[in-house]
């Protein structure tokens, strides 16, 4: 990583409104909110210039099983290994 991590959680409700000063959203939880607020987190994000991840897919990529979890899809699996060289 070049350095040492720096974690902030937030749960429920309370989601950061300033993402500027982070490098990366890893969100969890999406089942738990509803869709609208969901779409306005991935906004946030994505106005704030933040990349943001769904946490299972980041586990699935970490761990090299995301090609094998994108089995049954494989019009996204060509997607994947072309964007990311998996």
């Amino acid at each position: 990583m070049g350095g040492e991590l720096e974690f902030h959680w937030s749960s429920g409700g309370d989601f950061p409104p300033d993402l500027a000063t982070y490098k990366l959203v890893v969100h969890c939880g999406a089942c738990m909110i509803n869709r609208q607020e969901m779409l306005s987190r991935i906004g946030h994000a994505r106005e704030a210039g933040v990349p943001m991840v769904n946490y299972g897919v980041l586990l699935a990529t970490v761990h090299g099983l995301l090609p094998r979890a994108l089995g049954p899809f494989p019009a996204a699996r060509l997607l994947v290994d072309e964007e990311y060289e998996l």
